[in-house]
């Protein structure tokens, strides 16, 4: 598992899995990294960004992959317990 990737012992289970997004912690954005945010999405937005804007934006779209993340990781689960289900 990638270092900074947090995990946590699920009841009964004998490996650590991802913690879900929704209970991880994340460390504040450094500005330079806010500014280059602003930088991609001012362009398309109606106002002026802030860096709140910019942790917000950072927020989202890090949530949106570790959403689609676990989805595809549940997918694969899934297809090798039917592959398993099959071969037996």
């Amino acid at each position: 598992m990638p270092s900074g990737t947090q995990t946590f012992q699920p009841h009964g289970g004998s490996k650590p899995q991802p913690r879900p997004y929704s209970q991880r912690v994340v460390a504040a954005p450094r500005a330079d990294f806010l500014d280059e945010t602003i930088a991609i999405w001012q362009p398309r937005a109606k106002r002026t960004l802030t860096r709140e804007d910019a942790r917000e934006i950072i927020e989202n779209v890090t949530g949106f992959f570790a959403v689609l993340r676990e989805w595809d990781r549940a997918e694969r689960k899934a297809r090798a317990s039917q592959s398993e289900d099959g071969a037996a």
